[in-house]
């Protein structure tokens, strides 16, 4: 007697008679309300795992989303700090300006200490 392969039973099976794919009126009957349940709950199944990669994808976006604005936004500080404070045409005042300072600064370097150093320009 031959062996077939039937799909939807997944083994290698004798039958009787070749032609009939369900030896039995019970197994016609049953076997496709186990399909539709066993397909039910693995779409349920497979659902709920896409829910949590999405939401563990969510939460990782989310705190490198903050972390980059925290860096955007110490960027900008930063360059609007190293930025002189008057419009285009009076810019050489603020050069002049910048200039004295550093000279003043390199006089009196030895005598005045500061005493929060770099850390000050940070905020």
């Amino acid at each position: 007697e031959p062996i077939r392969n039937h799909t939807t039973g997944g083994l290698l099976c004798e039958q009787e008679n070749p032609d009939d794919p369900c030896p039995d009126e019970i197994g016609q009957k049953i076997v496709p309300i186990y399909m539709a349940i066993y397909m039910l709950m693995t779409n349920i199944l497979l659902l709920n795992l896409l829910i949590a990669i999405f939401n563990n994808t969510y939460e990782k976006v989310q705190e490198n989303s903050d972390r980059l604005w925290k860096f955007k936004r110490y960027d900008v500080i930063n360059e609007y700090n190293d930025r002189p404070s008057f419009c285009p045409p009076f810019i050489v005042l603020a050069h002049i300006w910048f200039f004295v300072f550093f000279l003043f600064r390199c006089c009196c370097k030895g005598t005045k200490q500061n005493k929060f150093g770099t850390l000050s320009k940070l905020f």
